[in-house]
């Protein structure tokens, strides 16, 4: 009859038990993968997606889940190492048996079968009405296959070279010990014997590599140090494997400019679990007590030092000159910027321009509308809607919506995306035979960028962060930066690839509209205005009043700063990039001057990059006045508009209830709707009511799908969603008042 008594101390409760009671770091980077399997962490980015359509080339297939699976069984076997260096020694039964790490595996087996069982249930549930079913195990058997080819492989290994007490009782007997006793020696081995014993658990029974459970036999005959000998050949082995599996990473980093390389980015994070895992399984058995203290030492140490140049591991902006001279950061040389003969010549240019766009519209009587985009961030989500949105509108005003689009501004990845469709254009226009309306362009921007980014920082960031690559002549650090840019040439056939002067002269033609990017400096939240142009006059919302004190500058103009670090260089991807760095995902990038600015993404100042928009129109109101009909703001939005309804608040406990209050700074895209219609009301009362109007197109998602994730990595029925959203009640109202409003030109 199977008592509790026996459940409870039978081998494979008490690694259950053991991982809870010695092990809660190991614990909670278990929480984290299952999580986000699941769908509990990282929602709103799409992280079990990662995990349920893992994508490679381009593509889903069996190959892929087949890679993650290898991928996981790395971190089960991983995780399982650590634990054994760790923990085997308070189990020396093990050491007398046969291949004791392969019945540690099986005995430790209760999370990983939880785990897989929970992966393989989430894969079905996923394409549950999706994809034929057969399709779908079809998937979960690559998955196992994975899974099992890794475990299988490695328990080779260790069977060839993991030692028992047998090999060495079986030497002992064939090479005598010669030393003579001494006094003492017997003391010793009851003393380690005394040791064991005290750390040891009580184990009943185990389960052997037949799966049969098996008693527990006693220890008490063997020689404590041929036991202890067998833990310590064993940890050899386990070191070997974790190092070889660190050199594995670091020759892979060295070859991730190919495309074949970049495994899923689900694989991706489990191997960097199994990086974490081997660390702090590594640093507490040699540290054993001192573990959190050499941890912290680790920290501060690594923060230390890579404050100096040799270790300082900054991300830079292509096409930037960083060894020459380094501007002042500081009121003195934004004052020079800002007196007003600059700021007068940069107007005078951005009127220019202004003209320019209007000769466009010769016929007499008549002004046009003129229409300024604003993109909001959100990822490859925001890239897509943007191009869905630009192609249909020009399709259906026969690109008539193009032609009187003066400006666009905005943030993050629908930057990506209009950007992507303006150079379509240009190049349409400069006698290229191709068709930006295309569906195949919109599919090139919503092209996976997620795999390459988490394979630099798993192979190259972590391991080898110092080689380096060359881009436009100057030498750079190869890091998630540099592949996010290769990425995204790739994905768009790098037309995108030229330096940031090469679109002054369309731009001032007004053969396209003018992109003004506005990414944010980390030291101190102001903008960075990126243009072909000086554009001096973007940098405070009222000169008069800065002059007098009475406000700060709020931004800074890029090419007047840098001008004498061949701003004009500055690669125009790696402009998009630092308007799209997300924290963590993608690097910040550092700027050369002092103190060096650091950069981070636009959304934090406004992800709708509407305020931009509304700025330019404050500078030149009279103008629009006197040569339009009006100003059109077209926001492009990646998420719907908030409503008058208020959220409903939940009870919550005394603790909960003091940190409430700061839910709201989560919301930060609910902030910033609330400041942009702030701006755009008195900017409409200043200028007129007449003179301006705001037209909105928002990603609405279906009620049959959840949101898109904001991420760099679409699933296939996300970006379906996505496309349809144009449809939308909602965006079709939206379609119809800006057709009236261009009809009325």
């Amino acid at each position: 009859m199977i008592s509790f008594r026996s459940i409870y101390y039978s081998f494979p409760v008490q690694l259950v038990i053991l991982q809870f009671r010695n092990h809660f770091l190991f614990l909670m980077i278990w929480f984290l993968i299952i999580g986000s399997i699941m769908g509990w962490v990282g929602a709103s980015f799409g992280v079990s997606y990662l995990f349920l359509t893992p994508e490679y080339v381009g593509q889903v297939s069996a190959l892929n889940y087949f890679i993650v699976g290898l991928a996981f069984g790395a971190f089960l076997f991983s995780w399982n190492l650590s634990i054994y260096l760790l923990s085997a020694y308070r189990f020396p039964f093990l050491a007398t048996m046969s291949r004791p790490f392969l019945k540690f595996c099986i005995n430790n087996g209760v999370l990983p079968l939880f785990m897989i069982v929970v992966y393989a249930y989430q894969i079905l549930h996923f394409y549950h009405g999706q994809i034929a079913v057969g399709k779908a195990l079809f998937y979960v058997f690559s998955l196992l296959a994975g899974i099992t080819v890794f475990v299988f492989a490695l328990i080779f290994y260790f069977r060839l070279t993991n030692k028992d007490i047998f090999s060495f009782l079986k030497a002992k007997r064939t090479t005598p010990d010669m030393t003579p006793p001494i006094m003492g020696a017997q003391r010793l081995n009851k003393t380690d014997f005394y040791r064991i014993k005290k750390r040891s658990w009580r184990v009943d029974t185990f389960i052997n590599e037949k799966f049969k459970w098996r008693l527990v036999r006693g220890i008490g005959h063997y020689d404590i140090k041929i036991l202890m000998k067998v833990f310590r050949q064993n940890h050899i082995n386990v070191l070997v494997v974790q190092l070889l599996t660190i050199l594995l990473l670091m020759g892979l980093g060295l070859k991730m400019e190919n495309k074949y390389f970049r495994i899923p980015t689900a694989a991706s994070l489990l191997i960097l679990g199994s990086v974490l895992v081997s660390m702090i399984g590594a640093i507490g058995f040699w540290f054993k007590r001192w573990t959190v203290i050499v941890w912290i030492l680790i920290l501060l140490v690594l923060n230390n030092i890579t404050k100096y140049d040799f270790f300082n591991l900054n991300c830079k902006a292509y096409g930037l000159d960083y060894q020459g001279y380094t501007c002042d950061y500081n009121s003195f040389e934004l004052d020079i910027i800002t007196r007003d003969s600059v700021v007068n010549a940069d107007r005078q240019e951005a009127l220019k321009i202004l003209n320019n766009w209007r000769a466009k519209f010769p016929r007499k009587g008549k002004k046009p509308k003129l229409l300024l985009v604003s993109a909001s961030g959100g990822g490859l989500k925001a890239g897509l809607w943007t191009m869905q949105v630009l192609q249909t509108l020009d399709k259906k005003t026969k690109e008539q919506f193009f032609e009187h689009t003066g400006l666009i501004t905005g943030a993050s990845g629908g930057m990506l995306g209009a950007a992507y469709y303006r150079e379509l254009m240009l190049r349409k226009r400069m006698g290229a035979p191709l068709n930006p309306q295309s569906p195949k362009y919109r599919d090139n921007a919503a092209k996976d960028l997620l795999n390459s980014i988490y394979f630099s920082i798993v192979t190259n960031d972590i391991f080898i962060p110092m080689v380096t690559a060359r881009r436009n002549g100057k030498v750079h650090r190869r890091d998630r930066g540099y592949m996010f840019e290769l990425q995204f040439n790739e994905n768009t056939d790098s037309i995108l690839e030229k330096p940031l002067a090469a679109y002054r002269e369309p731009e001032e033609k007004a053969i396209i509209p003018r992109i003004i990017l506005s990414p944010t400096v980390v030291n101190d939240g102001r903008r960075l205005i990126i243009s072909p142009f000086f554009s001096s006059y973007m940098m405070t919302s009222n000169f008069e009043q800065y002059h007098k004190g009475g406000i700060s500058l709020d931004a800074i103009d890029f090419r007047h700063l840098f001008k004498n670090n061949q701003a004009d260089s500055l690669n125009f991807v790696s402009a998009l990039r630092m308007n799209a760095t997300y924290p963590i995902v993608l690097p910040s990038v550092n700027l050369p001057s002092n103190p060096s600015i650091e950069i981070a993404d636009a959304g934090f100042r406004d992800n709708l990059g509407k305020s931009t928009s509304i700025r330019f129109v404050s500078n030149f109101a009279d103008w629009i006045k006197a040569n339009t009909s009006g100003v059109v703001l077209v926001q492009i939005a990646g998420w719907e508009k908030f409503n008058d309804k208020p959220k409903k608040t939940t009870d919550s406990g005394w603790i909960s209830s003091l940190f409430k209050p700061f839910g709201i700074l989560a919301d930060i895209s609910l902030l910033q709707d609330y400041d942009s219609d702030l701006n755009f009301g008195l900017l409409s009362k200043a200028i007129g009511s007449d003179y301006i109007d705001l037209v909105r197109f928002e990603y609405v998602p279906s009620e049959v799908h959840r949101r898109a994730s904001m991420s760099f990595h679409l699933t296939e029925m996300e970006k379906e969603d996505i496309i349809q959203s144009i449809h939308n009640p909602t965006n079709l109202k939206a379609q119809e008042k800006l057709l009236k409003l261009l009809g009325d030109d």
